[in-house]
């Protein structure tokens, strides 16, 4: 259980394993900013995921993290895609 926890998505203080926790610090500020705001719809609009996004520099398990921490549901960010465009832009990095 204590590995789960430090890695899951939940958890606003986890660790990264797509970022290798690049962008997690950004994360926690970005849920202790909007935890307390009533902005449920803003948050599910287009606006505030492509926002998340550049803020998180594209780490989808971040963006993720920051959505399911927010309480977002029905949110329009699809992780697979997210992933997939976090591996091409960083294939060539190490």
């Amino acid at each position: 259980m204590d590995k789960h926890e430090k890695d899951c998505t939940l958890n606003p203080s986890r660790n990264c394993k797509v970022c290798d926790n690049k962008n997690a610090n950004e994360a926690r500020l970005i849920i202790k900013k909007y935890k307390d705001e009533e902005c449920k719809a803003y948050f599910r609009s287009f606006d505030f995921i492509v926002e998340l996004k550049k803020e998180l520099n594209g780490c989808p398990l971040c963006v993720l993290s920051v959505l399911r921490c927010l309480e977002v549901h029905n949110f329009n960010f699809d992780y697979k895609e997210g992933f997939n465009k976090w591996e091409e832009n960083n294939a060539n990095r190490t």
